[in-house]
C-alpha cells in the first residue's frame, strides 16, 4: 500500500509494481507515513514495514539477514534450520530469531523489541550484552552501557472500560 521503492542488484532503483514481484535481495523503502509493504521469504516467513521505514535484506545458504535501517517492522518468522537463525540487525542491536512473532522499532539511539510469540535473543552492539526475550515481554537496547538490558513483561492491553456520562455539571 502506498509508494514503495526497491534498490536491487547493481544499485538500480525500481518501483515495486506488483504484489508478486520476486526480489532476490536489496533495499526496500516505504516512501510515506501511510505506506506499508510485506516481504515474504521462500520459507513463508514475513516481515512488514510500516510508515517511513527501510530494510536491506539477503538470503544465502538458508541464512536470512535483514538490516532495519530505520522505522518499524513487524514479523512472523517460521522455524529456521538449526544453526541458521533469521537475523535482524539495527544500529544498536542484533536480533536472532528461530520462529516467532514480534514487532521492532529502530531509532538512531535505540531498538525497541516487543515479542508476541516464541522468543528472540537480543545482543546490544555497544557492549555485547545479551538477553532472551520471551513471549509477552519487551526490551529496549540503547547505545548506553549504563542502561540495563532487561526483558520486562508487557502491560496487558486494555480490553474494556466504562464511563458514566449521565451526570452533567454546570459552569
Amino acid at each position: 500500500n502506498g509508494p514503495v521503492r526497491w534498490i536491487g542488484d547493481e544499485g538500480k532503483v525500481r518501483p515495486v509494481q506488483s504484489t508478486r514481484d520476486s526480489l532476490r535481495g536489496g533495499t526496500v523503502s516505504t516512501l510515506s507515513d501511510a505506506a506499508t509493504v510485506t516481504l515474504r521469504f521462500s520459507d513463508g516467513s514475513e516481515i512488514t514495514l510500516a510508515g517511513d521505514s527501510e530494510v536491506t535484506f539477503s538470503e544465502e545458504n538458508g541464512q536470512k539477514h535483514v538490516y532495519l535501517n530505520r522505522g518499524d517492522l513487524s514479523a512472523s518468522i517460521e522455524r529456521q534450520p538449526t544453526g541458521r537463525p533469521f537475523i535482524i540487525h539495527t544500529t544498536t542491536a542484533k536480533l536472532e530469531v528461530l520462529g516467532t512473532r514480534f514487532e521492532v522499532r529502530s531509532e538512531p539511539d535505540a531498538t525497541v523489541l516487543s515479542v508476541s510469540e516464541g522468543a528472540v535473543r537480543v545482543t546490544r552492539r555497544v557492549d555485547g550484552t545479551r538477553v532472551d526475550v520471551p513471549a509477552n515481554h519487551q526490551v529496549r537496547a540503547s547505545l548506553s552501557r549504563n542502561e540495563k538490558l532487561q526483558a520486562i513483561k508487557r502491560r496487558e492491553p486494555l480490553r474494556s472500560w466504562s464511563s458514566d456520562l449521565s451526570e452533567r455539571t454546570q459552569s
